[in-house]
């Protein structure tokens, strides 16, 4: 895609080329969802900002991914 060598590390081509990581972006995209249902002014949707209290083993929920 870019290139280079073999032998250039992945954290080399994050910097060179200002990518982003994946985990960030996921974080970033996590955030902006649920910071979405502030701004609204309906009051059912406010109580689906509230989190989900219980844990899962397969985490599908964007709650279940951040730590």
């Amino acid at each position: 895609m870019a290139n280079v060598p073999w032998f250039v590390s992945n954290h080399t081509l994050h910097t060179d080329l200002h990518i982003a990581y994946v985990s960030d972006v996921i974080n970033e995209r996590i955030n902006k969802h649920l910071n979405k249902p502030e701004s609204q002014p309906n009051p059912l949707v406010q109580t689906l900002k509230q989190p989900t209290r219980n844990r899962r083993l397969k985490r599908r929920w964007t709650s279940d991914l951040q730590d």
